[in-house]
């Protein structure tokens, strides 16, 4: 079992910092540096790319926010993000973001979307180590060896299982990335990862957001599988609709031949 510690705080001068908010801030360096390398790797704008991530963070950030702040009633502006977030609210943000790209990015939207899907693992594991730091998403009474010795007893500690699914997310995403060639499968591959994590997490959770934290992994996974299922289909349409074309310039050639 893990032992229990006290939230880390470090102090700069009079400016106190938590061990969260340095977590937060280096996962949203770390994200944008890999879905800029990633874009550009794929040929896309790297500038388009920067105001995609930029804008699905704020968008993400203020969802979560007021979801959070209106199923605890907390007396907080509608901005101040820093004071609360919930992770069904930042999933909503993010979903929303995926239909602005898909909206708006014509035919090079599922390449912005993979571009984001590959930086994603690796930000979600930094934002949930703080969030284990933080000690701030406390799950059911375990006996475990993943449990955390709280003062009022062995518990999961629904951060730290988070983070190590997010590090397995971030080594299946580098371990695919040889066969996740076609346009949306990287985005429908993470979707399917973040929905099953998801639902694990909803399974050991005891608050009264397990429902949520159950219903936001059930469409993450089904959306996921979708766009699985749905690339995959247009894709076979694509090569089939190839081998017909091929097909019939043989046939035109034998029958010229013949004639």
């Amino acid at each position: 079992m893990i032992p229990y510690f006290p939230p880390p705080v470090f102090h700069i001068g009079a400016l106190e910092v938590h061990a969260f908010g340095v977590a937060a801030c280096l996962a949203i360096l770390a994200g944008h540096s890999l879905a800029l390398r990633r874009a550009r790797t794929l040929g896309l704008d790297e500038r388009s790319m920067s105001w995609i991530y930029a804008g699905g963070a704020v968008a993400a950030a203020v969802a979560g926010h007021l979801w959070a702040i209106a199923g605890t009633a907390a007396h907080t502006g509608p901005f101040e993000i820093w004071s609360g977030q919930s992770a069904a609210g930042f999933t909503a943000g993010a979903l929303l973001t995926i239909l602005f790209i898909l909206w708006r990015f014509g035919p090079l939207r599922w390449r912005y979307l993979d571009a984001l899907a590959f930086a994603f693992p690796f930000a979600w594991t930094l934002v949930r180590t703080g969030c284990f730091l933080a000690h701030d998403h406390i799950g059911a009474p375990t006996a475990s060896t993943l449990g955390v010795r709280f003062p009022d007893g062995t518990r999961f500690d629904l951060g730290l299982l988070e983070a190590l699914m997010a590090l397995m997310a971030s080594l299946g995403v580098v371990l695919f990335l040889p066969r996740l060639k076609l346009p949306g499968q990287m985005s429908g591959f993470l979707l399917l990862l973040a929905g099953t994590a998801r639902l694990f997490i909803a399974a050991v959770s005891e608050s009264s957001s397990a429902f949520t934290t159950g219903f936001g992994g059930v469409v993450l996974t089904l959306l996921g599988v979708a766009i699985l299922a749905s690339r995959q289909r247009t894709t076979d349409a694509g090569s089939g609709r190839r081998r017909r074309g091929a097909g019939d310039a043989v046939g035109r050639r034998i029958r010229f031949e013949y004639r």
